[in-house]
């Protein structure tokens, strides 16, 4: 699963990701550097996945960072990244990580990630 999502994480800007299912389940999270508090210890996922009500694409701006937040099969990726990003880079690298997980399927995912954990 970590390999969908190599290039991604390789960026320069990016400080993170993490994949939650659309009930708020974690399925990967992966951050370059430590973060203050993990966020699988946060309890409030579900609910701001279900706030998002079916969003394709969502950027979230802060003075220092962005968060990008990009819909797919599994649930919601969301990529913390510095606030110079290039978007159309990282929506690039977005895409070619995304099509690999569409092409492992629903299914087949569901199988890897039970066996990962």
């Amino acid at each position: 699963m970590k390999k969908l999502f190599k290039e991604l994480l390789d960026m320069e800007e990016v400080m993170g990701l993490m994949l939650l299912s659309f009930e708020g389940e974690f399925i990967l999270h992966k951050f370059v550097d430590s973060v203050v508090e993990k966020p699988e210890n946060m309890e409030s996922w579900g609910l701001f996945i279900h706030s998002l009500k079916g969003a394709k694409e969502v950027e979230i701006l802060f003075q220092d960072a962005k968060i990008y937040i990009r819909k797919t099969v599994a649930g919601y990726l969301f990529v913390m990244v510095h606030v110079s990003t290039p978007m159309a880079m990282l929506r690039l690298n977005c895409d070619l990580a995304l099509f690999g997980l569409k092409q492992i399927g629903k299914n087949r995912l569901s199988r890897s990630l039970l066996r990962g954990r």
